[in-house]
């Protein structure tokens, strides 16, 4: 898991970040992501306000390291907006 990037999408409103939810499910923390995320595919798009810090405090912990970011911001409402919400029990597509 080390040495990873991981995208923080953002529109004026808002702001994300893309994990693949089998990473999330490796890390234990699938079941506490809440209906504020989306995903879409294998992938659950973070919201940045709880979610987002529960992923990047339990990969600090499991990599004694800071998660590492790429951007990708958006000017007008981010399509991220019309994914599914988050639901724990599809949290790997199988």
């Amino acid at each position: 898991m080390e040495n990873e990037k991981f995208v923080f999408f953002s529109d004026p409103g808002h702001g994300w970040i893309r994990v693949k939810k089998t990473l999330l499910e490796a890390l234990g923390i699938a079941e506490r992501i809440t209906p504020y995320s989306y995903e879409n595919g294998e992938y659950a798009y973070l919201e940045e306000d709880c979610d987002a810090s529960l992923f990047c405090d339990t990969w600090e912990k499991v990599n004694g390291q800071k998660i590492q970011f790429e951007t990708s911001v958006c000017n007008g409402s981010s399509g991220i907006r019309r994914f599914a919400s988050y639901q724990a029990s599809s949290k790997i597509a199988q």
